[in-house]
């Protein structure tokens, strides 16, 4: 059997599958928000920081953070506009789903 290029193709095309954007009852929006959550004690899974955010609160977040061993990823705008949540100020954290 030959090999076509093609059908190697379509099998990529055919098994990709889009990225699920979390639903916005499981994110914490906002920069007070997050820094709250962490000191509350709440488990989340991840925290995304815009990445040309600086200042007392992005160093007080990366803080608490490493305290509570959540990971923090620094992602461009346009990845923070890509959830469809208004006001997030440069900061989202994904909720735990096991508390």
């Amino acid at each position: 059997m030959k090999n076509y290029p093609r059908l190697s193709y379509f099998w990529q095309v055919k098994n990709f599958r889009p990225q699920q954007r979390p639903k916005k009852s499981s994110m914490i929006i906002g920069r007070n928000n997050v820094i709250n959550a962490l000191q509350s004690g709440k488990a989340l899974d991840k925290i995304f920081l815009n990445a040309k955010a600086t200042g007392d609160p992005v160093s007080q977040i990366r803080h608490l953070a490493s305290q509570h061993g959540v990971p923090v990823s620094y992602v461009p705008l346009e990845k923070l506009n890509g959830f469809n949540v208004d006001n997030h100020e440069g900061f989202i954290a994904l909720i735990s789903k096991v508390q």
